[in-house]
């Protein structure tokens, strides 16, 4: 079994928010599931799979392929990482989730390889 290590960086924005680390799911099949749950459980639940504003998680990941999406539940939609592939292996994974805001409004998520650990995928 190996180990996902999740850092998400610091930041001004969404700094309150909660992320949600998905694996294994496709973005449409966890909206269609979201779009069922009340707004306001989504924007309060914080469970191990979350990380806060600096915070580093760690989940177990099996050695087959799988991917990795990141999300935000805000108060009117979503905020999403692009999905990214994880490979087949035994080596554990550093990423980094990064808040990105360009001071006009507009918010996006990204996931880099890296780290608290400083390593690469």
């Amino acid at each position: 079994m190996r180990k996902l290590y999740l850092t998400r960086q610091r930041a001004l924005a969404c700094f309150g928010t909660a992320y949600h680390c998905i694996l294994g799911k496709s973005q449409e099949e966890h909206l269609e599931w979201v779009r069922q749950q009340p707004r306001k459980d989504l924007m309060q639940y914080h469970g191990p799979e979350s990380v806060r504003n600096g915070e580093t998680v760690c989940l177990e990941l099996g050695e087959e392929a799988s991917s990795l999406f990141v999300i935000a539940y805000l108060e009117q939609r979503e905020l999403m990482t692009r999905t990214l592939p994880i490979p087949a292996g035994d080596e554990d994974l550093w990423i980094s989730v990064i808040t990105n805001f360009d001071g006009n409004r507009r918010l996006s998520l990204q996931l880099a390889p890296g780290g608290a650990a400083g390593e690469d995928l």
